[in-house]
């Protein structure tokens, strides 16, 4: 499975989000060529939720699609875009963007509103013939990655029936005898692992991102507003468009059924994987379980999915939603006297007539195989792992119950037993354990402070010894100017004869007294110098013990 995200390692400042917000452990600690410590992702772990992209703060985690390559290739091939309810809130001006796309040479724009209806169809039939089944809704790719690789007793359970994306493009290639490339404009990241997959039959040769369409027109100064708004080529549809927001497949099928069905709505990954769990727990114990789950990895829907800017109100889409619910509704109660008419078929009407469930039908694979060989290669048997469980902690100094609960999750895996093994596993690196780096830090400062006492002490020795040697001096200096004296009372009483005695005499007492100022200015110096130091020595010692306990408490 080809991964459309990806990481920017340069920009990679290892705070650990990434680690901490993955669902399913998919990154890996490691140093680059400089010794910095950096995140990357698993690919082949991935289920391309895209949790990471949306809490990075430094750019290291981005999202590829095929924008570039569509905007290419329209130019080469006939081409058909299907264009996700979703899309119509970010742009307001959809119709004159429907109307740029034909300008450029796409043949037919398909609103994925109609998908949705054939999808709603498809689950109705499921239920026609045995209403006990139970079934997870598979609209969300990232559903089907998780269950195909994580869950694969849950695969059972995915809804065989196409996503509203793939019952577009199978309707437009089975009953429009589309013969071209077809692009989905979608909110969804994940949507590529869902076309690429062999059960969908390369149907959808493009993922373009909302996101990434708004980036390609602002960078090529592409106006909309300069092209005819333009409708789309299928027919209207009915409640589809509902799909986006969260319970939308609910809505959908509350209404055909009268609410006859128990439907569970989830969203959220991180709920979305908890409710699967329990839901796996309850097959096994044979409690009851709802007939469908309506379960989307984005908390607030397709509307605000992976692959867009998230710049409309909430508030807004719902009301624009709720007013074309209105419009179908009543227009829907209209219609009910004019198909009196028996040449006038319902939207259902016309699919139990032409169309064959089984060109819409989905099949799955387990994939956890793939996942299970390659942690199959990395299988540690249990005495040897629990061994290294203990290396460990003890590298750490984690040999009380409650340091081996500190729990601080500056690692990102939340508790301490799991960052253990995912040391052990290869997956991420003891440095990133801040319990561990504040004890190095703590041990370092307590090496420096040893050693700037050891070095402060040796200055002090060493002034004390100049201390010592300037006192010898000091009496050395004043026996000359004894000597000086004598000198001058000698030559003093050798009258005439004494004369050059007495120069002699006078230069020992410059010698006395130069020896003297040199000694008073060097005390001085020594005294002003051990001050000095014991200033410094103190300030010193003040921040290295404030640094510490600063460090030891974070």
């Amino acid at each position: 499975m080809n991964n459309p995200i990806k990481t920017k390692i340069e920009n990679c400042e290892s705070c650990n989000r990434c680690i901490s917000y993955c669902p399913i452990h998919a990154n890996k600690m490691e140093k680059d060529k400089n010794g910095h410590i950096k995140v990357n992702i698993v690919g082949e772990r991935c289920i391309q939720c895209g949790k990471c992209v949306n809490v990075c703060k430094h750019g290291a985690r981005y999202f590829l699609d095929d924008t570039d390559v569509f905007f290419n290739d329209v130019k080469k091939y006939d081409m058909a875009v299907i264009i996700a309810p979703a899309l119509l809130h970010n742009f307001k001006n959809y119709k004159n963007l429907i109307g740029y796309l034909k300008s450029i040479g796409v043949k037919l724009v398909y609103d994925i509103s109609f998908g949705a209806d054939i999808t709603t169809w498809g689950y109705l039939k499921l239920y026609e013939n045995n209403l006990n089944r139970s079934v997870i809704a598979q609209p969300c790719p990232v559903i089907v990655n998780y269950i195909e690789h994580y869950e694969p007793t849950l695969i059972q359970y995915l809804a065989p029936v196409h996503s509203p994306a793939l019952c577009a493009a199978t309707y437009l290639k089975k009953y429009k005898f589309f013969s071209g490339r077809i692009a989905m404009f979608s909110p969804c990241i994940a949507k590529e692992a869902e076309f690429v997959d062999p059960n969908t039959n390369s149907y959808v040769n493009y993922n373009v991102t909302t996101k990434k369409i708004k980036e390609y027109l602002e960078k090529h100064k592409i106006n909309l507003s300069n092209y005819p708004a333009e409708e789309f080529d299928n027919i209207s549809p009915n409640l589809g468009f509902t799909f986006s927001r969260p319970g939308g497949l609910r809505e959908n099928v509350d209404f055909y059924t009268n609410s006859a069905l128990w439907i569970k709505q989830v969203e959220g990954i991180d709920h979305d994987l908890k409710y699967l769990n329990e839901f796996k727990n309850r097959v096994k114990n044979r409690k009851p379980i709802p007939q469908l789950v309506d379960i989307l990895n984005c908390p607030h829907g397709c509307n605000y999915g992976t692959g867009t800017a998230e710049e409309v109100d909430s508030d807004d889409v719902d009301y624009a939603t709720n007013q074309k619910k209105k419009q179908f509704l009543t227009g829907e109660e209209q219609r009910k006297a004019y198909l009196e008419d028996e040449n006038n078929k319902s939207l259902f009407e016309m699919f139990d007539n032409e169309l064959n469930p089984g060109d819409f039908k989905r099949n799955y694979n387990d994939k956890s195989l793939i996942i299970k060989e390659r942690e199959s290669k990395k299988y540690i048997d249990p005495v040897t792992k629990a061994n290294e469980i203990e290396k460990i902690y003890s590298i750490l100094d984690k040999d009380t119950e409650v340091k081996r609960n500190h729990n601080c999750n500056a690692c990102g895996f939340h508790t301490c037993n799991n960052f253990v093994k995912a040391v052990v596993s290869k997956k991420s690196l003891i440095e990133a354990c801040f319990y561990y780096s504040n004890a190095i830090i703590h041990r370092s400062f307590k090496e420096i402070k040893q050693h700037l006492n050891a070095n402060l002490t040796k200055v002090e020795t060493k002034l004390t010894a100049i201390d010592e040697n300037q006192s010898t001096l000091h009496d050395i200096a004043r026996n000359i100017n004894l000597i000086s004296i004598n000198a001058s009372i000698e030559a003093a009483s050798a009258g005439t004869y004494g004369k050059g005695f007495t120069v002699v005499a006078s230069e020992i007492k410059k010698l006395a007294d130069k020896s003297k100022n040199v000694m008073v200015a060097t005390s001085k110096s020594n005294n002003e110098i051990k001050e000095q130091l014991n200033i410094l020595k103190g300030q010193l010692i003040e921040e290295l013990v404030t640094s510490d306990k600063l460090i030891m408490t974070d």
